[in-house]
């Protein structure tokens, strides 16, 4: 993967980090900025997923908020409040922790590349309910 394919992802997931840690002044060192984690390393998993053509994504949620982008193909998304829509390449791909998300890719299936925060533990958990 070019390192500028990854500048984007790697920006807007910064960018949403500093965001909700900063308050309306914007003349204060966000806290993101100095905090240390606690083994001295930011726990960020990245994974490359291809998906076959057809293939149904089944009801699914993160522990953690996750950030992404569509490399190719398509990707058809909802989450269980009835919030759909249909991701082309280029497009983000945004989740929050403990939403109920699932899918089908498109006829040319799809590759994405994701990103979550702080996923030391984190395992996307299934249900059919």
């Amino acid at each position: 993967m070019l390192p500028v394919q990854l500048a984007m992802p790697l920006a807007l997931l910064v960018g949403a980090a500093i965001a909700a840690t900063t308050g309306p002044s914007r003349s204060e060192t966000p806290p993101a900025a100095t905090q240390a984690w606690a083994d001295g390393q930011p726990k960020i998993r990245t994974l490359r997923i291809s998906i076959e053509p057809g293939a149904s994504l089944p009801w699914h949620r993160h522990t953690v908020p996750e950030a992404g982008y569509l490399l190719e193909g398509e990707l058809h998304l909802e989450t269980r409040e009835g919030a759909a829509r249909v991701i082309r390449p280029g497009d983000p791909i945004k989740g929050g922790a403990d939403v109920m998300r699932g899918g089908t890719a498109g006829p040319r299936g799809a590759t994405v590349v994701v990103f979550y925060a702080d996923a030391s533990g984190d395992r996307a958990a299934a249900s059919g309910a």
